[in-house]
C-alpha cells in the first residue's frame, strides 16, 4: 500500500468528512484520516491503483481535491 495525503477544498463538517471517506473508500482506500478542519485526507492506495482515481472519487462526491503528496512512513 502507498500512503498519500490530498488537500480537499469544500469540506465543512463531519459529514463531508464521511462522504470523503466513503469515496476513498469505494476505490479500495485504507486507513483514512479525513479532516474537514484540516482540509485534507489521508488514505492509503493499494499499489495497483493509480493515485487520480482518488483525486476523481473526491471530485464525484462534489468536493474539490486539491495536491496530493506522497508520504513515505517508517
Amino acid at each position: 500500500m502507498k500512503t498519500y495525503r490530498m488537500t480537499v477544498r469544500g469540506m465543512t463538517c463531519t459529514g463531508c468528512e464521511q462522504h470523503v471517506a466513503r469515496a476513498l473508500e469505494a476505490i479500495g482506500a485504507k486507513l483514512m484520516d479525513v479532516s474537514f478542519q484540516r482540509g485534507e485526507a489521508v488514505f492509503a492506495l493499494p499499489e495497483d491503483t493509480d493515485v487520480d482515481m482518488a483525486r476523481q472519487a473526491v471530485k464525484n462526491a462534489h468536493y474539490e481535491p486539491g495536491d496530493i503528496f506522497r508520504l513515505f512512513l517508517g
